[in-house]
């Protein structure tokens, strides 16, 4: 086991090496690639870099939703520590100093409520001392991340596509491991205005229509495509409707009914969980497809658990003419069918471990976020002085590949799911399908170093078809206006901060706003 991906890790701890990368040799500071820097300092008192290890122990905290309307996600954390234990009876977690450790994987239910996310945060932190605590969900991480950052304690791979994890300035123990919902937007907003004749053909005006989340997870996506239209050459004509619902709303019957009104000519959703599913099938039959031109899901609905064929109409015809940009993670229940190695392997592998991959795409997932988690954790190890928290973090930090090219949008398809097939093949859990000329996909980070993109903006698109976006390298995205707007969305958001209490609002944008990279006050 210790041999699978071994030559990419080395590659890593032989460029950390090389930089001299780490806990500089009088302990004041972590240094990484790009300056980054940590000032040890300002840990508190009593803080140790081993806390959380024994000799024989590795104690990882982990708040998700185990119950409520995000409850499907909670299967990410069945995969996670199925992964851990099979890589602990590996010897997999054995480090440079000849520690031989397996994870003790501390899961507690927060049920996606932020409210219950910081007492468990607390009870991980100061009574079960864990060694790293990784959070899911915008709403959640934010309450907790300044007191983990306060404290010193990793917090990697936050389960969010929240601009705010993008701070290693101001939060450098925490990081992100989904797509940025601001990268989306940007995405989105290139689709409009290379479409921007046919869409304003017969109204002169694009009208958006979004259900947002009434959380930090939404705000993000609302403030994100704020910046984007506000960074538009085309944003005097275009108007965004929106109305806001809790990601755990029973129902969006009413919400729906009211966008419908609007006559809109794009949906976007800007809300994950059951709501994926129930915007669908509430636009195949609120009369709003009529007026629709392009449908767009959220990159946190790209699972066939949420837009699979039984979750959507039955035949699945009620997904037709949706898109979603998506990564390279492959949904293994539905690749299997299409003889995929690795997922047959991975849906074998949890049968072991006594889950049916078939229920949920989240148990796919789960391999995803074991991955980045058990990799780093080797990398860390290997380095001199094996194990501890500042070597966990400058593993971290040096875990990346080449910045290449763009992430692709797709085309929602639902298909049936697949009987498994026997495999012993862990192949790998990343998309390695040849692009076409001129762009390419960008893979999760899941990926390993060498095979891995960054995500850029789109530089073209074909005659209205989303699946046609080619690629510009990630330092484009940075300088996006829109990007340079919101890449202080967790700097300047208070931790306590709601979103605004307003359920609908319409936005269209000031002609007199600068579109430099100001930072825009319609960020929330």
């Amino acid at each position: 086991m210790g041999e699978l991906w071994a030559t990419e890790r080395a590659a890593v701890v032989d460029k950390i090496k090389k930089n001299k990368w780490g806990k500089t040799a009088d302990g004041t500071k972590v240094v990484g690639p790009e300056g980054f820097t940590i000032d040890l300092t300002t840990c508190p008192a009593g803080w140790s870099d081993t806390e959380g290890l024994t000799d024989t122990e590795i104690k990882i905290g982990n708040p998700t939703a185990l119950s409520g309307t995000a409850a499907d996600f909670g299967n990410i954390s069945k995969t996670t520590a199925a992964w851990f234990e099979y890589l602990g009876e590996k010897g997999a977690f054995t480090d440079s100093e000849g520690k031989n450790r397996k994870v003790n994987y501390i899961v507690r239910d927060d049920g996606y409520d932020a409210t219950r996310t910081i007492p468990l945060v607390d009870e991980l932190m100061d009574s079960e001392k864990s060694f790293l605590i990784q959070t899911l969900g915008t709403p959640g991480g934010l309450k907790v991340y300044d007191k983990l950052n306060e404290r010193c304690i990793p917090h990697p791979f936050e389960i969010s596509g929240s601009p705010a994890w993008g701070d290693p300035e101001n939060h450098p123990w925490t990081s992100g491991s989904l797509l940025s919902y601001l990268t989306e937007a940007v995405i989105w907003g290139a689709f409009i205005d290379q479409n921007i004749d046919e869409l304003t053909a017969d109204g002169g005006k694009v009208r958006i229509a979004a259900l947002v989340a009434e959380s930090d997870f939404g705000a993000a996506y609302e403030g994100a495509m704020r910046s984007v239209i506000e960074s538009s050459p085309n944003k005097d004509k275009i108007e965004f409707e929106f109305e806001r619902l809790p990601i755990t709303a029973p129902t969006i019957t009413d919400a729906m009914t009211t966008l419908a009104s609007k006559n809109p000519n794009i949906f976007i959703t800007m809300t994950g969980a059951v709501q994926c599913t129930q915007i669908i099938n509430e636009i195949a039959n609120n009369g709003m497809d009529a007026t629709l031109k392009y449908k767009f899901m959220s990159s946190v609905c790209k699972s066939s658990a949420y837009v699979g064929k039984d979750k959507v109409g039955g035949d699945g015809s009620q997904s037709n003419g949706w898109y979603i940009v998506g990564g390279g993670q492959k949904d293994i229940v539905t690749a299997a069918g299409q003889g995929d190695a690795f997922s047959k392997w991975a849906i074998d592998f949890l049968a072991e471990a006594g889950h049916d991959a078939k229920l949920s795409s989240n148990f796919g997932n789960g391999f995803y976020q074991a991955w980045m988690l058990s990799q780093t954790l080797q990398i860390a190890g290997e380095l001199d002085g094996g194990l501890t928290r500042t070597n966990f973090i400058t593993a971290m930090r040096a875990f990346r590949g080449p910045a290449r090219c763009t992430s692709t949008a797709s085309r929602s398809t639902s298909t049936a799911t697949p009987t498994a097939t026997r495999s012993r093949v862990p192949t790998s859990p990343c998309t390695t399908q040849p692009s076409r000329p001129g762009s390419c996909r960008a893979t999760s980070s899941s990926c390993p170093a060498s095979r891995r993109t960054a995500p850029g903006i789109p530089a073209s698109t074909t005659a209205g078809d989303p699946t046609r976006l080619t690629g510009r390298v990630v330092a484009e995205v940075r300088d996006h206006p829109a990007h340079r707007r919101v890449r202080a969305f967790g700097r300047r958001r208070s931790v306590g901060q709601s979103v605004n209490s307003s359920s609908r609002r319409r936005f269209t944008p000031s002609p007199s706003r600068p579109t430099s990279g100001a930072a825009s006050s319609q960020v929330p």
